[in-house]
């Protein structure tokens, strides 16, 4: 598509994998990719246009909201992810 009909933009790619799949082509042939949904953050490209939110920027400050403002509800969610976030340390 980007050599045969000329096409210098894609908006697309939903998934991470898609979107990591079609990279090394749009850097090569330095074409623009719009990427809308949110990612994994930790890369970044000058022809990428990452549009959606990063984890610093929608989990984590969910995570202090959630976690952080209710007496109860916090402690207890903290007790029963323990294990759920500590043998996935990836």
């Amino acid at each position: 598509m980007l050599t045969v009909s000329r096409v210098d933009v894609i908006f697309g790619c939903w998934t991470s994998v898609s979107r990591k799949s079609v990279l090394p082509v749009i850097e090569e042939l330095n074409d623009l990719l719009f990427y809308p949904v949110q990612y994994e953050g930790a890369e970044s490209s000058k022809n990428v246009f990452y549009t959606g939110a990063a984890p610093n920027q929608q989990a984590i400050p969910a995570t202090d909201y959630l976690l952080g403002n209710s007496r109860c509800w916090a402690p207890t969610m903290s007790i029963r992810a323990r294990p759920t976030t500590s043998s996935n340390p990836t």
